[in-house]
């Protein structure tokens, strides 16, 4: 049977939302489910990263009554930070983008880099604040080095919850806030002021790039082959943008069982996915040029 249904899933502030649309916009099926946030301090806002992945995973078992799926879309909050090991293990409850705890350590950061500099390297003065990267790392390092220490990755909620998926380890660039240049890549020597942080972070992906595939024997997995692994026939899982700058659910040119769709589905990350179905109808004269296949 050919597959004939897209899935966008958004890891928000407060709630897994997710939606099932068919090839022409109808929306077939829909998710929401929230989950807690922990105030343990003044400031400090966290929440359990397990529970964004028992949603995320609730939610394709639901959809998967409803029939196969050409591809899958993940999307989240930004400047919320997992810390994790070499083996995706979560180290310490992950860091939402409200919490502040980590503003001392960014104030420092801040003032040994020029207004100039930040012009060179991010293409605009952004703040290294409480919820940049960076500010982050650096109070780990400081308040929990056993953490730091054992830290092999530094992820995004829509990354970590891919990662888990299929075995990949990227993000994008658009949701790298602070972190880039305006041509894309990592802004090294901004990175570079922390030591150890480049090795913390993954590679960046194009957005509307196929990162992996669903492994496992969970729902539009690929059976037995093992997340992340060559062969694997689960769903094609596409990275997506962060929240703050609109999501995007986007199969462009997905071939799969005689299946060619070229489709751009935005999304706002602020709003229920459910809207997807809508804006896809109301989009379907004006899809993304280029292709990925």
């Amino acid at each position: 049977m050919s597959a004939s249904h897209l899935i966008g899933i958004y890891i928000g502030t407060t709630s897994v939302k997710a939606v099932m649309i068919d090839l022409s916009g109808r929306r077939v099926a829909e998710f929401a489910s929230a989950y807690p946030t922990h105030r343990p301090g003044p400031g400090w806002v966290e929440q359990d990263p397990e529970d964004w992945l028992r949603l995320v995973r609730a939610a394709l078992a639901r959809f998967s009554a409803h029939g196969d799926a050409a591809a899958l879309c993940l999307t989240s909050q930004v400047n919320t930070h997992v810390f994790a090991d070499r083996n995706l293990d979560v180290l310490h409850p992950a860091i939402v983008w409200q919490d502040g705890r980590a503003a001392e350590a960014g104030a420092a950061l801040d003032r040994g880099v020029g207004f100039e500099e930040k012009i060179a390297w991010l293409g605009a003065p952004i703040p290294v604040d409480a919820s940049h990267a960076l500010s982050r790392m650096a109070w780990m390092r400081d308040a929990r080095p056993d953490v730091w220490a054992r830290t092999a990755h530094l992820l995004l909620p829509r990354d970590w919850v891919l990662a888990r998926l299929t075995g990949a380890l990227v993000t994008d660039p658009i949701s790298s806030v602070g972190l880039v240049t305006p041509g894309f890549t990592y802004a090294d020597p901004l990175i570079a002021r922390l030591e150890g942080a480049a090795q913390r972070l993954v590679p960046l992906a194009d957005p509307f790039a196929v990162v992996g595939h669903l492994g496992g024997d969970g729902p539009f997995a690929g059976g037995a082959c093992g997340a992340g692994r060559d062969g694997c026939l689960g769903q094609p899982v596409r990275a997506g943008r962060g929240a703050g700058w609109r999501g995007v659910l986007s199969v462009r040119h997905v071939r799969r069982a005689g299946h060619h769709v070229r489709r751009s589905v935005p999304a706002d990350g602020h709003r229920d996915l459910s809207g997807l179905a809508r804006t896809s109808a109301a989009r379907r004269a004006d899809p993304v040029g280029g292709g990925v296949p």
